[in-house]
């Protein structure tokens, strides 16, 4: 149970080195660059493409792509590629646990402190339902304690709890799979208290993206089980996801 991993934060000062480098409205416009999303100050940035999802399979926009014979690139949107007859879609405002673990294997080598991360979950999260008892916390009156007097931190326009614990709890708080209870939703971001990364996944979007070292970017970029682009933070993200 993912509440035994991870403890709710009092305040919001692990989270305020990542807020003054995003813009001060906390806001995230229809196009936003690369820079509005996930903090900037990062040696290097990469684009993770969510897998496509048909019909109970899964596979690369790449693949997509090369069907309906279009050019891939850094900040192809899935539309573009739909419009074109691309079948399927992929996941959106959440990163599918498989890429998700995959993504965190490689995090881990990349930070001095993998015990301890920060995680901002939103107010809508599905994992506070899980909560003995239920709790959805807008409005906060059933939630714990804990949760119902922290304060809040806002990314993209919505309200979120920040906890903390290590990074191998990120795929205890992206899913939950028990009888009648069964939900998906990564953290909207996540980084360690080194701050070598930080992970932002938009809730309106087919996208993450990772602020790094180059050597991280390297090896997201080699990984055979991501589809990962290079971006700059100055890059924009022209429009919303189909």
């Amino acid at each position: 149970m993912w509440r035994s991993r991870v403890r709710v934060l009092g305040d919001v000062r692990a989270a305020e080195w990542v807020t003054r480098r995003l813009p001060p409205t906390g806001l995230w416009r229809d196009d936003p660059a690369v820079g509005d999303v996930v903090p900037s100050g990062f040696p290097a940035y990469t684009r993770l493409l969510h897998p496509v999802e048909r019909g109970g399979a899964t596979s690369t926009w790449a693949d997509a792509a090369r069907e309906v014979g279009c050019d891939l690139h850094a900040l192809t949107r899935w539309a573009e590629l739909a419009a074109s007859g691309a079948s399927g879609a992929p996941s959106t405002g959440t990163l599918p646990v498989e890429q998700l673990a995959a993504l965190c294997d490689l995090l881990g080598t990349h930070t001095q402190r993998p015990d301890e991360c920060t995680y901002a979950l939103w107010e809508g999260w599905p994992g506070w339902r899980a909560i003995d008892p239920p709790a959805l916390l807008a409005p906060r009156a059933g939630a714990p304690p804990d949760v119902r007097s922290a304060p809040r931190v806002f990314f993209g326009g919505r309200a979120h709890v920040l906890v903390a614990g290590p990074l191998s709890a990120a795929l205890e708080l992206s899913y939950h799979d028990a009888p009648g209870q069964w939900w998906a939703q990564s953290p909207t971001a996540f980084w360690p208290v080194d701050r070598a990364w930080c992970v932002v996944t938009e809730p309106a979007r087919e996208c993450t993206l990772v602020g790094g070292s180059v050597a991280l970017r390297e090896d997201l970029l080699a990984a055979a089980d991501l589809e990962c682009w290079p971006v700059r933070v100055v890059d924009r993200m022209t429009g919303q996801a189909s």
